[in-house]
Parts: C-alpha cells; structure tokens; sequence
C-alpha cells in the first residue's frame, strides 16, 4: 500500500440508494461493500433516492489490474479471498488469481443468466475484500456504468455523507 500522506489527489465519490443508510450489514452477494462511482447515477425505480459522497485518496485505492504485481506475502494476506474464488467458480489456485484481476466470461461457465450475474457481482465484493486485506480502503474496477469503487464500509458509516435526497422528482439538499 501507498502510505504517502498528503491528500491532494482525493476523489469525491457517489452512492445513491432508494433506503437512507443507516447502518452497515452484510448480504450475501456484496458482504459490507457498496458501490461508489465519480459521477452519481441511479439504478432504482424507487420513488426516493438518498445520495450520498466518500472521500478518498488515490493512495487508498487499488485498481483491480494491480493484483497482478502482488508478492507473495500479499498473496497469502489475500488467501481466504483466493480460496473463495476457487469454491465461487470451481477454478484452480491460478484461474482464482487469474480471476481476481480480471473477469472471467461468466456467461460461457454458467449458462443460467441469474447465476452469472450473481457470481460476477459475488467477485465484486471479493475484490473489495482483497483490497481491504491489503491495508487500502477500495478497489476500483469497471463495469457496465464505468468505473466503480467497491469499498468495504464495515466501521465506516460516519465517513458517508448524505449530500441530498430526490423524492418524486423533488431536490432537497443536506448542506
């Protein structure tokens, strides 16, 4: 991990939700990541939608390319990550390493299209929990909306900032 201190290069991130956050919990497909990208937008239907800001500073994340160049002690740090992947897909040691850094076509190794939604968005979470194993605060990967940071929030509720709520249609700023 970067440890250089100064925070000239933070980044103002965006989560939206149609629920107010107010505490953090584990799902089964994303443990206690959410998804934050530079720019809000919204994938709910839900009449209400809470948006919310993280700061972070380049330092404290890792884009996901960059699990290539682990050592090996990083990679036993990251093991139970590893492990899971292999369980998840059914790969060797190799492919879950392999798979960390890059997707595999999930749809050509599951045919049901629910399954390889569920697995790519289960790897998600897990490549925020690597990032996590290591010492940094997210992963950033890509996705259909474009860039994404996948953050473990476990213990850091208090770092989100509710910037506004849009209901109907209606802004109402929190600042």
């Amino acid at each position: 991990m970067n440890t250089n201190l100064n925070n000239f290069n933070r980044k103002e991130l965006w989560h939206t939700s149609p629920n107010e956050i107010k505490e953090i919990y584990n799902s089964l497909l994303f443990d206690d990541c959410l998804f934050f990208s530079s720019e809000p937008y919204v994938m709910t239907s839900s009449n209400i939608v809470f948006y919310y800001t993280l700061k972070l500073s380049d330092d404290e994340v890792i884009e996901r390319e960059q699990f290539y160049f682990l050592s090996c002690q990083e990679l036993e740090k990251i093991a139970p990550v590893l492990n899971e992947i292999k369980n998840l897909l059914n790969c060797t040691a190799d492919e879950a390493h392999d798979y960390l850094i890059k997707d595999p076509d999930y749809w050509s190794l599951f045919k049901d299209a629910e399954e390889a939604s569920e697995k790519s968005w289960r790897m998600q979470a897990l490549c925020g929990k690597a990032a996590c194993l290591l010492g940094y605060k997210a992963c950033q990967d890509k996705d259909e909306q474009g860039s994404v940071y996948i953050v473990p929030m476990t213990g850091r509720l208090k770092a989100l900032t509710l910037e506004k709520i849009e209901e109907n249609g209606t802004i109402k700023w929190t600042k």
